[in-house]
This record gives structure tokens, sequence and C-alpha cells, in this order.
């Protein structure tokens, strides 16, 4: 059940439960519900999208038979038939089809170990009325959003941070920490948010709360641990490991269709879904007027040798910019994501077809898809060439190296990578003042080098190469905070459901268990899920063409109408007048053209106008 939920301990009322929930209402527009009890101090909302089990009975805030638990949930566990099997043999009566009921009774059977029987995306949280305590989920990728805030009186729950802050004990105070982060790396990464009493729970956690303490706990790690097999016995695996995967995501009680871009995850996907379906599968695509983005006729073919039936829309670089405004309120927090918008059309596009949606998300995380995964291949060679220990940090490398030896390891990454290496070490070491000169005037900030304990990954103990080092930073940010974050606010905002197949854990693990030749081979990304296409029969020039990617570049959107109206906008924004930034350092980088800059601080002033204003 795709939803959005909230919540409250302590002071409060139904009036603020409503208003907290009727933020989301564009997350469940089926169907909406409150559990408050006044004695307890405990409020309980939710907002309904319909996708399995259409009646009543699926109505949330549900209670658990014996009436101990209530719980209020947005996501699905796929294989909720299968724990509904095992509770009826233990004696466990259920009054509906759902699988938010079969959620509810698994943790009252068996308690918080029931969530690793979990296969899906959750966000969850379950009232214990005898205990007087509070468990919050997240499933462990981070498909499902779940955000909270501790307050003089207790803790406030729910799935955006717009609804939150209907809370009155919840303050507006904007994360100077939080800000510095998004200027490096265009998203908010970690357990921070852009609010500084406001929080994310991390993928793959849980948070208990009684009577003013907290808890919060991990309960699943992706370990590397490579394995010697022939190529084939990991194709074997993975192919039946994708159509398992996708044949469950196919479940609904509603119309179900596919995101295809033409690239080698959304293939795989809609010809999984294609080998499975007995009617010809939903497409939807998004086209560029700029051949440098554009992939649509890699979309068609791929639709056409798979009988979808298939709808596309061409974006022009200029901005709708009233619609921007709205989807950077809708994301909650500043996002300089270029495929904001694009994601938005693509969901808007699918929802008068399709209720669920199938994406390839995912797969570049997983397989090493990405150029700067190579990137790095390339400086673990360098670094062992100059008998660098892995355990010193890359900053501190490059600042103390020769100017010669420096520039051999600079040679392999560009500025981004070399932002995204300090990541790999654990923590942020740099201000944004420091990398990019005095461009902030943050009179409150305080460089206090927050440690990011969430990200650090011990290469040894792990079992993870260099290359895993880099990919478990993605897993634990930019994939949840940035991809994860922007598809679920954009299909929510369209009341759309989108199911991630690749990001079953079972392929997680499958993966992790790869020899990194498999992913990554002499510069060919994805080398196993090419195989695949290989074996599925796609020809190679197909195959092994130079990705393109779905996120068009910053530059894409500054067309001279767009950048007179960007430029304006920044100069003489709230943000300026308040003195967060220099309106000097943006005229330099105005007029040095750096438009990733120009592009985070007018995305970034135009969310600050709408929550600050």
């Amino acid at each position: 059940i795709m939803c959005g939920i909230c919540g409250f301990v302590g002071n409060g009322n139904k009036s603020i439960l409503i208003n907290m929930r009727e933020k989301m209402v564009h997350r469940g527009p089926d169907d909406a519900g409150i559990h408050f009890n006044l004695d307890d101090q405990i409020g309980l909302g939710h907002r309904r999208l319909s996708i399995i089990d259409l009646s009543e009975r699926g109505r949330q805030p549900m209670e658990s038979s014996s009436g101990e638990n209530v719980i209020t949930y947005n996501g699905e566990v796929y294989n909720y038939l299968d724990i509904k099997k095992e509770l009826e043999k233990n004696g466990i009566y259920f009054r509906s089809n759902t699988d938010t009921e079969v959620v509810l009774e698994a943790i009252q059977y068996w308690g918080i170990k029931a969530i690793n029987k979990f296969h899906g995306m959750f966000a969850i949280a379950i009232w214990n009325k005898s205990k007087k305590e509070l468990l919050l989920i997240r499933d462990r990728l981070g498909i499902k959003p779940l955000y909270y805030s501790i307050t003089q009186s207790g803790i406030v729950f729910a799935s955006e941070i717009k609804a939150l802050l209907e809370h009155p004990e919840v303050p507006k105070d904007l994360n100077y920490n939080a800000l510095d982060c998004y200027l490096k790396v265009d998203y908010i990464p970690g357990n921070r948010t852009i609010f500084k009493y406001v929080h994310k729970l991390l993928p793959a956690h849980y948070l208990t709360y009684k009577q003013g303490d907290i808890n919060i706990n991990k309960y699943w790690n992706l370990r590397f641990t490579k394995e010697k097999r022939s190529v084939t016995s990991w194709m074997d695996e993975l192919e039946d490991e994708i159509l398992s995967s996708v044949k469950a995501r196919m479940i609904a009680d509603v119309p179900i269709g596919a995101f295809l871009s033409g690239g080698i995850d959304s293939t795989i996907i809609l010809t999984a879904m294609a080998r499975i379906s007995k009617e010809p599968v939903k497409t939807f695509t998004i086209g560029f007027t700029d051949d440098m983005y554009d992939e649509s006729q890699y979309a068609k073919f791929v639709a056409e040798r798979n009988n979808a039936k298939s709808y596309y829309k061409i974006i022009e670089p200029q901005i709708d910019f009233d619609l921007l405004k709205r989807l950077i309120y809708q994301a909650d927090e500043p996002l300089a994501d270029g495929s904001l918008m694009p994601t938005y059309l693509v969901c808007k596009a699918s929802k008068d077809y399709a209720k669920v949606i199938l994406s390839g998300d995912g797969g570049d995380e997983t397989f090493l898809g990405y150029e700067k995964y190579e990137r790095f291949l390339n400086y673990e060679l360098s670094r062992k060439k100059l008998k660098i220990p892995s355990s010193t940090r890359f900053y501190e490398i490059i600042k103390k190296l020769p100017i010669a030896k420096r520039s051999i390891m600079l040679r392999y990454l560009n500025d981004s990578s070399y932002r995204y290496a300090e990541l790999t070490y654990g923590y942020f070491s740099k201000s944004y003042t420091d990398i990019y000169g005095d461009g902030l005037n943050f009179k409150t900030y305080q460089n206090d080098k927050e440690s990011l304990d969430w990200l650090v990954l011990d290469e040894h103990e792990s079992g993870a190469s260099a290359l895993n080092t880099a990919q478990m930073v993605d897993y634990q940010s930019y994939l949840p905070d940035d991809i994860l974050m922007k598809v679920d606010k954009m299909s929510m905002v369209n009341s759309l459901e989108v199911r991630v197949p690749l990001l079953e854990h079972r392929i997680q693990e499958l993966a992790a268990r790869l020899p990194d030749s498999l992913k990554l081979r002499q510069g060919v990304s994805k080398f196993i899920l090419k195989e695949l296409l290989k074996r599925w029969g796609y020809p190679e020039d197909f195959i092994y063409r130079r990705k393109k990617g779905f996120a068009p570049s910053n530059r894409f959107w500054f067309t001279s109408e767009n950048k007179k109206i960007i430029i304006d906008d920044i100069l003489n924004g709230l943000a300026v007048k308040e003195k967060i930034f220099s309106k000097k350092y943006l005229t330099k980088r105005i007029n040095k053209k750096d438009y990733n800059t120009v592009w985070r601080v007018w995305i970034f002033e135009q969310w600050y106008g709408q929550y600050f204003n």
C-alpha cells in the first residue's frame, strides 16, 4: 500500500494529526484514517493509495487481531502471502487480504526479527499499547522515506518533512551543516536533513521510542564476500533472481506499467516483464531534444522487440518555472538533481494508464554502471603503484604528495570525483568554503567536521575492495538520498507507486558476492547484465553503445531565456538578502559560467523562499 504515514507521541491533538496527514493527500488520495488516544498521548495518521485489496478491510491505521498493536504503514512486502501461510499455520487469523495485516501480525508474533522475513520496500510505524512503545522501521535500501524529530514532549514522525512541520513542537531551524553538504554533492546525505531538528531514519534501521528513551539499531548489512564460479553459473542465478523479483512486483489489483529509458537496466526489467505478462506491457519514455541526452530511439527499439504498448514525451530545455518551483517544494529539501522535472513528467505521463510502475533504478549502483567507478579503479591502481597505504585518506594523500606524484593521482579523477572520494573515507573533512573560497556568509555556521558515522566502511572487515567502498558510499548516500528520494517524491505527487526490482535485497546480496571483474571488466560497466542481455538475444551494438543516462547536465537548462530568470532570482533572492550567500561571490561564479554552483544556489533559493518566506 503506497501511502503517507505520520504520527506523534507526546503533546498533540486530533487537529494537529489531521493537518499532518492532509499535507500528504497526494500520497494517498483513496482513503484516510487516524488513531488517537489522549491518555497515551499517541496519534497515528494515514493516507492510502490502494494497490492490493482495495476494500475497506485495508484501511489504516489498523489494529492487530489481539488489539495489542496499531500500525500505519507505507510500502509493499512482496512475499506477504508466504509469510501469511506461515502465520496461519501458527493459529493467526486474518480479516483482510492486505500485506499490511501480515506485517502487523508478523511483528506481533516474531517481534523485531520479523523484519528479516520481509522482501520489499517499507516505512512502518507500530504503537504497542501495553508497552507504550513506538517502533519505526525503514527498508534495507531506503526506497521509502521516513523522517522524525525528537521534541520537548516526545517524538514526531512522517513520510514527508512538510507533514512533520505541521506539529507545533518541530522548529524550522536551518541546518547549515546540511546546506554545506548540499552545496558539495547536490543533495543532503545521511541521517541529517536541511532542518536542524529533523532527521531521516537511515536505511536498514529501526527506532524504538519509549517514555523519552530512544534507541536506533541496524538490522541488515551488505557484506562483500567474493566467490569463484563460472560466468555461466553466476548468470543463471542472477537471471532467476531478476525474473523472480520482477514477477513478485507485478502482483497488484490495479494496472501496471514500466519506465523505459532504453538503457541496460530498464531493458532488463521490461524484457523480464514481457516474459511473464500475458498482455502487452505499457511503457513510458522521456526523450530530450538534445541528442547528447536523448535515448528514445533505443527505447522504441526495446519496446517494439517486446511488443510493448509505448508512450513517449519529448522534453524541451525551456523550464516551466512555476512547475519546477512546485516540485522543489514537494521534494521537501533542496535537490539539485537535473532529472527532477523529467522524473515528474514521466510519472505524470504514466498515471492515466497505470497505478504501479516498475523501474530499473539501482542497477548502476549494484553493477558498477557509472563512469566514476572506473576512475576509482584507476585511482586505486595508482595508489598501489605509489605504495600509499589504503588507510590513508584521500585528501591527506593529495595534500602531502609532491607535485609530480599528485598529478598521477588527479589524472584519473575529475572535480566531482574528488569530492566524492572524500566521502569514501567516512566524513566531509573540508567545508564548502574551504574548497571554493569565501562564498558563503554562514555567520552561525561552525565547521565542526561532523562525523558521518553511518558512512564508515572498514574495507578489511567487510571484504570490500576500494571499488566496493565507493559502491557503499552510493548505497548509503547517493542512492537513498538522491535517486530514491527523487523517485519517491515525484511519483507520490502523481499518486503513482514505483517498484524497483533490482533493489530486491537478494539481488543485492548476490551482486556483493560477484567478483568485481563481472561488474566492471576492461572498461565495460555492468558486464554481467550485458552478458544477460546477449543471452536474451539483444545485438551487441545496442548493448555496448556509450551510456547517456537519464539526467541532463545543468548546462542543458541554461538557455539564454532561462539563464536570465535564474540569475535574477539568485542575486535578488531571500537567501542573499538574509546574507546566507554573498552577492559578490555569486556574481563571480556567474561570470565564470559555473553553472553547477549557480543551479544549486537557485534550487536552494526557490526552496528557501517557499519554506521560510
